[in-house]
């Protein structure tokens, strides 16, 4: 179900448009975390949503290369589904948590911001990804949650 969901986004709404150009802004269910990650990012249920927006894949189509265009498309669902670790954003950065994922030999990151309906139902958006080019990039960041061998919960 979620495989193709960001695939379908972009063709239905991205693909083919020019650089800078304004896209119909819709979003598409991407994933759900699994219970122990859920756990981790503290929503009630557990396992809460997470929604990926054309205006966000527009922006990926934009700035990044198209092979890294095309890895975050086709991986974005197990980046956040089954990450390798959870670090916490910075303060005045956009987005919540980052999630991190070895893809291809390479280091991804899928940055999640936490929200909620007016039913206050625990939802998460994605903010942007990318590939990690600079060592360290993750070193300043607040660790909290790796797999470090753990088997992935459903």
């Amino acid at each position: 179900m979620f495989k193709k969901a960001a695939e379908n986004l972009f063709i239905r709404n991205v693909k083919g448009t020019l650089p800078g150009a304004l896209v119909a802004v819709t979003e598409q269910l991407i994933a759900r975390l699994t219970k122990k990650v859920g756990a981790v990012l503290k929503t009630a249920d557990g396992a809460a949503k997470v929604y990926l927006s054309s205006r966000v894949i527009k922006h990926l189509y934009d700035k990044r290369t198209a092979q890294e265009f095309e890895v975050i498309l086709k991986c974005a669902h197990l980046i956040v589904r089954l990450p390798n670790a959870i670090y916490e954003n910075k303060d005045g950065k956009r987005g919540d948590f980052i999630f991190v994922k070895q893809i291809q030999g390479a280091q991804y990151v899928v940055i999640l911001e936490k929200q909620a309906t007016t039913s206050g139902e625990i939802y998460f958006s994605v903010v942007t990804a990318f590939r990690v080019r600079k060592t360290g990039y993750l070193e300043n960041h607040r660790l909290l949650w790796t797999w470090r061998g753990d088997i992935p919960s459903s």
